[in-house]
């Protein structure tokens, strides 16, 4: 056998491995689905299955009805994806927007109409909160029936200036809870104390946007304090299509690669046999070549 077969076989090999290697290695962009660290999103990928995308197109309107869509926000939308988002909802999609930092603001209040802003001020409190920690205020959330207790991490307030039936806040901070207008962490001259929006409904068309004022209490970290399980099972319920949008994200190139490997097998089995296959397949080449050359095999 010529080395040149062995240099291809040794090529494929190669590819395989450092393809399932890269489904198996973690990365560390916040709010991935593929960190499974304290501030990523894996558990949420583990147990109910979305499937990360990175283009808004990728999402079928025709299957708006059946298909749910989390979007954690680090930075604006553009025109082409709040116009596809806008279909999306009108045709009875879902979609569960998580932001602290009012990149949504453009969406709400120039494509939707509506004078909703998530604004540039934290909530704190000091008396109800997760076990003393003041930065994750206890917050409370009705919907489906059910009286929720989650834990955020210093959400923002969302500011509501409409009088809109199609708008429902569903999540509350306490009376007791400080809206920090300066930004210090502190009650100064300026902030506020009282119950703030935390989480809204918005109905629009035949779908639902749901706005939630923090990227945190879904993460690894958070996801298991109080009821923040439950809520989010709550929004994604008889939704058959779950995805992730991580274009809203700054992802990384590993995190581009992992989507795109994910997508087009996410089978982790499938992935060990044709590496097993293939090792097998090249051990045995290599031994063919070999006793060739050593007088074996004549």
């Amino acid at each position: 056998m010529k080395p040149k077969i062995l240099v291809v076989f040794l090529a494929l090999s190669l590819m395989i491995t450092f393809a399932s290697i890269l489904l198996e290695v973690p990365t560390s962009t916040p709010y991935s689905v593929f960190n499974t660290g304290g501030n990523g999103y894996s558990l949420l990928l583990d147990k109910y299955s979305l499937t990360p995308l990175i283009n808004i197109s990728s999402i079928k309107l025709s299957e708006a009805q059946d298909t749910v869509v989390l979007i954690p926000l680090l930075h604006g939308l553009d025109n082409y994806t709040s116009n596809y988002l806008l279909k999306f909802l009108e045709m009875g999609g879902r979609i569960i927007v998580l932001d602290k930092h009012g990149y949504i603001n453009g969406f709400l209040q120039e494509v939707l109409g509506l004078g909703i802003r998530v604004e540039n001020a934290a909530v704190y409190d000091d008396i109800f909160n997760y076990r003393g920690d003041r930065s994750l205020p206890s917050i409370k959330v009705f919907i489906n029936n059910a009286n929720l207790t989650c834990y955020l991490h210093e959400p923002a307030v969302i500011s509501i200036r409409t009088n809109n039936s199609d708008v429902r806040i569903i999540g509350f901070s306490s009376r007791y809870s400080l809206r920090d207008n300066d930004a210090n962490g502190y009650f100064n001259v300026g902030d506020s104390i009282g119950s703030e929006p935390i989480a809204i409904i918005i109905n629009h068309g035949k779908g639902t946007l749901v706005i939630v004022s923090d990227l945190d209490f879904l993460t690894n970290k958070y996801i298991v304090l109080g009821d923040n399980d439950k809520f989010f099972k709550s929004l994604i319920n008889g939704k058959k299509h779950r995805h992730v949008l991580l274009g809203g994200l700054d992802i990384s190139f590993h995190d581009y690669l992992k989507v795109y490997v994910y997508g087009f097998q996410s089978r982790r089995e499938y992935w060990i046999r044709i590496l097993s296959e293939f090792i097998v397949l090249f051990i045995i080449l290599v031994l063919f070549y070999y006793g060739e050359r050593s007088g074996f095999t004549k």
